[in-house]
């Protein structure tokens, strides 16, 4: 069996994005949450531009809402 990689390209630094986080094993959510935001920033993303928002294991209707919007 192999494994797949995909890679992506990053060139909209002029967006607003959304980290929808889980609650749930904060050990290894907090480090992936600060590896997609020191992602973020260093590709010219602007601290205002990234919302963070903390879910329980599913993700709400309020919450889906609020990260969409």
């Amino acid at each position: 069996m192999s494994v797949t990689h995909i890679e992506g390209r990053f060139n909209d630094a002029n967006g607003h994005y959304t980290l929808v986080v889980g609650r749930f094993n904060s050990f290894v959510v907090e480090s992936l949450v600060e590896g997609a935001l020191d992602t973020l920033k260093r590709h010219g993303v602007d601290a205002d531009k990234i919302r963070v928002v903390l879910s329980l294991i599913h993700i709400s209707e309020p919450t889906r809402r609020y990260a969409i919007s």
